[in-house]
């Protein structure tokens, strides 16, 4: 196939951004699993509740459960009951937690060994395609 044809460029641009070891890496650096960085991550714009959380992850709200409060005891986040519904549990990033966030971001947006080694004209084409992509 052409390297101009749309499915080889798809398959290699998503080789290259998803084939990494980028969920290793942050998962290494910070010492969580990458469940528990994508639940500190998705906590940064505000609280939620655990149920939207197993939503926005796609676990199982049980497991959820057992992963907030395992940041819980680990004082990356706290949960405290909705003003607004006593029922519902929602779950906040502490202090620590969003230090935490703050360099799970500064890895992940590290650019990966392949991009950097690419020569300024190719990286400038790419930015320039992804652009008009977006």
């Amino acid at each position: 196939m052409p390297a101009d044809d749309p499915a080889v460029v798809w398959r290699a641009l998503r080789d290259a951004v998803l084939g990494g070891d980028r969920r290793r890496e942050v998962s290494a650096e910070l010492g969580l699993s990458i469940i528990k960085v994508r639940l500190i991550r998705l906590l940064t714009d505000g609280p939620l509740a655990q149920r939207d959380i197993a939503a926005a992850l796609v676990t199982d709200p049980a497991y959820t459960t057992v992963v907030v409060r395992d940041l819980e005891q680990r004082g990356l986040v706290s949960r405290c009951r909705s003003p607004q519904d006593g029922r519902v549990r929602l779950v906040s990033l502490t202090a620590e937690g969003k230090e935490l966030a703050a360099r799970a971001e500064e890895v992940l947006d590290r650019p990966p060994t392949w991009l950097m080694s690419l020569p300024a004209g190719e990286r400038l084409v790419l930015g320039r395609a992804l652009s008009a992509a977006g």
